[in-house]
């Protein structure tokens, strides 16, 4: 039978209502940063004079990374009347923009570690089928990941880490509608996300997550579905799923169009996207910031790192030394002659 866990709050979704993300004002002069359908584009808005924290005006600003991210704070920077340039390795959305779901789905949006992940890690680096390895012998930098990685999954890390991404979470939908309106011609679709199981006891997991999202303060609705009420809403599913968690009120997009869209926009707009220059440093030279690779120098007010996995080395002089590493993704193709008709989630299928 359809079902609703007894934590899920069965009252009306509230609306996420928030401005976008990356603002100008107070950007010191190096910051880093992560990674329906309306056509036209319209002019940015009067120029709010945007400033560092020494005083002075911030009218240039370099991104370093043409993915969703650093697409994202240069069409921001744009809304506050600031000239910027774009630069990539390869070309707006080649890395992780290209290569992920395209869930916009803040219910599941929550920090990695987390107990289970002990549990699951132990078991799957022993599956040689699972996307999991270590190299033998591990490296110092690999050591101290799974050192750190042990240390912070425990459920007080975890509620902490949830505590700050709550308000993140609640802008998600809002931001992405703000860029809608702001010309940029891709779609967000509301779609309810489909969670599929074997066996019932592999939802417990997720159910777990998903409470933990609503002890944090966010209104999830969630139900439980059988096999057999699961492949009504997703005909796809095959007769071994047994139990499914439905999350309402999600959304999806897909990837490689949005994040060309959103590059267009940025264009329409008067920024310049320069593709194919590898950054290999960021310098800072009185009150101005260049940004250099082997055969270019480009001088700005500020600079945005929204790099992935090169942002290490090119923050590290700044003083952020936190490491970021690469993850190594992992997919499969299935031929289906109609398309899926909301977001598939197999959380146990790895």
């Amino acid at each position: 039978m359809r079902g609703t866990p007894s934590w899920c709050p069965t009252a009306r979704r509230r609306a996420c209502g928030a401005t976008s993300p990356a603002g100008a004002t107070g950007r010191s002069p190096v910051s880093t940063s992560g990674g329906g359908s309306r056509s036209g584009s319209r002019p940015p808005p009067a120029p709010e004079v945007a400033s560092d924290p020494s005083g002075g005006r911030v009218t240039r600003v370099v991104v370093v990374g043409a993915g969703i991210v650093g697409l994202s704070c240069a069409w921001s920077l744009q809304e506050h009347g600031v000239e910027v340039e774009v630069v990539d390795r390869r070309h707006p959305g080649a890395g992780a923009s290209w290569g992920n779901a395209g869930f916009l789905s803040p219910a599941l949006t929550v920090p990695l570690p987390e107990p289970s992940i002990l549990r699951y890690g132990l078991r799957a680096v022993l599956d040689r089928h699972s996307p999991v390895a270590v190299p033998v012998p591990p490296t110092g930098p690999v050591l101290g990941f799974l050192a750190r990685m042990v240390r912070y999954c425990t459920a007080a890390h975890w509620e902490q880490a949830m505590a700050a991404y709550r308000p993140l979470n609640e802008q998600i939908f809002a931001a992405f509608d703000r860029q809608t309106s702001g010309g940029v011609d891709a779609l967000t679709t509301p779609g309810d996300l489909v969670a599929a199981f074997g066996h019932p006891a592999e939802a417990a997991g997720v159910l777990a997550e998903l409470q933990g999202v609503v002890a944090a303060g966010l209104e999830v609705v969630v139900e439980i579905l059988t096999g057999e009420q699961a492949r009504a809403i997703e005909p796809h599913l095959s007769p071994a799923v047994s139990t499914a968690v439905l999350v309402r009120g999600q959304r999806y997009i897909t990837p490689h169009a949005y994040v060309a869209a959103l590059a267009e926009q940025v264009r329409i707009r008067g920024g310049k996207i320069t593709e194919g220059l590898a950054v290999s440093g960021v310098e800072r030279r009185g009150d101005r910031v260049v940004v250099a690779d082997t055969d270019h120098q480009l001088e700005a007010d500020a600079v945005v790192l929204a790099a992935g996995s090169w942002l290490s080395p090119l923050a590290r002089p700044h003083g952020v030394t936190v490491p970021v590493q690469a993850g190594r993704g992992y997919s499969f193709t299935v031929p289906c002659t109609t398309p899926l008709r909301g977001p598939v989630y197999l959380p146990a299928t790895r």
